[in-house]
C-alpha cells in the first residue's frame, strides 16, 4: 500500500497584466490564474472560445473558491 502524503496545491497567482478585475472569464494556466473580458477571447470567427462561450452556461451565485 503507498502511503505517500498527496501534494499540496499551491494557491493561484493572479497574473500582473491579464487579470482583470472586472473580468468574466477565468483561466487557471500552470499555477497562473487570468481573469479575462470573453469578447476579447471570442471575437474572432475560427476562436475556440466562441463555440465554448457559445454552448449553455450554468449560473453562479458568486465566483467559486479557488483556494486549496
Amino acid at each position: 500500500m503507498d502511503t505517500k502524503a498527496p501534494a499540496k496545491l499551491q494557491e493561484p497567482v493572479h497574473d500582473k497584466k491579464y487579470f482583470f478585475k472586472d473580468g468574466d472569464c477565468m483561466l487557471l494556466v500552470d499555477g497562473t490564474l487570468f481573469k479575462l473580458h470573453k469578447v476579447f477571447l471570442s471575437r474572432d470567427p475560427e476562436s475556440m472560445f466562441r463555440d465554448i462561450f457559445s454552448l449553455p452556461q450554468t449560473s453562479l451565485t458568486s465566483e467559486p473558491d479557488l483556494s486549496p
